[in-house]
Formats: C-alpha cells, sequence, structure tokens
C-alpha cells in the first residue's frame, strides 16, 4: 500500500530539483525557473487517484497534507504543510483551487501564514504562499523573489469519481 505521495525529480540549468506531494491534492505542478518558462513537473492526465488503495479512509482524499520541494542551486529544503478542510467556514473563500510557492536564495523569513498553508521547513525560501480558492486568491505572505512552483488541485479521486 502507498501513502498516496508522489515524488517527481527534474534537472535545469545542470541542477536537480525535487518535488513531493500528495496525489490526493495535486492535480498538476509546475515549476517556473527565475526569467525562464514553465516546466511541467507532474500531471495527473485523467489518472483516477484511488483514496482507499494509498492508505487513505476511502471517504475522500485526505485535508492535510505536506509539499516539499529540495535541491537547486539555492539548496532548497521547503515543507510546506496544506489543509484543504472548512476550518472557518466564515472566514475561508472556499476550497483551495491552487497553491503559488515564490522561491527566493535565502532571505528574510517570514512571519506569517494562511490557516490553509502554513511553511513547516525552509521558511528562508519562500518569498510569497499564494492560495487560490473558489471566490479569489489569498495572500499568506509577499515579497520579491526568483522561482515559482504551482500545485493545482482539483484531482480526479476514487472517490468520489469511482
Amino acid at each position: 500500500m502507498s501513502d498516496g505521495y508522489q515524488t517527481e525529480t527534474i534537472e535545469h540549468d545542470g541542477h536537480r530539483y525535487t518535488f513531493r506531494f500528495y496525489k490526493g491534492f495535486a492535480r498538476r505542478v509546475g515549476f517556473k525557473p527565475a526569467g525562464g518558462d514553465e516546466i511541467e513537473v507532474y500531471d495527473q492526465k485523467g489518472v483516477v487517484f484511488h483514496v482507499a488503495q494509498n492508505g487513505g479512509s476511502g471517504k475522500g482524499p485526505d485535508a492535510r497534507s505536506t509539499i516539499n520541494i529540495t535541491g537547486g542551486p539555492h539548496n532548497y529544503d521547503i515543507e510546506v504543510e496544506i489543509d484543504d478542510s472548512p476550518q472557518h467556514p466564515e472566514k475561508l473563500t472556499g476550497p483551495v483551487k491552487r497553491v503559488e510557492l515564490g522561491l527566493q536564495p535565502r532571505g528574510t523569513p517570514f512571519g506569517t501564514h494562511h490557516p490553509n498553508a502554513k511553511a513547516v521547513r525552509g521558511h528562508e525560501h519562500l518569498a510569497r504562499i499564494t492560495v487560490h480558492s473558489d471566490r479569489g486568491g489569498v495572500h499568506a505572505m509577499q515579497g520579491g523573489g526568483g522561482d515559482e512552483v504551482t500545485f493545482d488541485n482539483t484531482p480526479i479521486t476514487c472517490p468520489p469519481f469511482c
């Protein structure tokens, strides 16, 4: 039985980047190096993610998961915790549709986070976390940066699509 996580590695300009994410959250992952074009890291491409066969309850994808990014010329070692559950329905703007991370060489760590995306490790490499939902974007923090990583939610999962 799998834990439901996918690990993908890409090479760009002689540097290796590794991305690890929960397939019950990420339908697509893209990496855009500073000043360059986006590189597709992962695309579900219509394959159904079977929750029960990947360590889940079978009632639906886990609401909480992590995103990990390592490597590159700046030796990224980033972990961001994602919470796609409705914690405060009156305050949330809807389910998470997309998480964007702005990466930077080591810089000033940030001091805040959004209820749906919290940096666990690698704060000094995060220039921005943007959480998009059904009703628009919510910025957890923002600043300058270089590389960008995008995680699109809404994967095809069983349940509900069995």
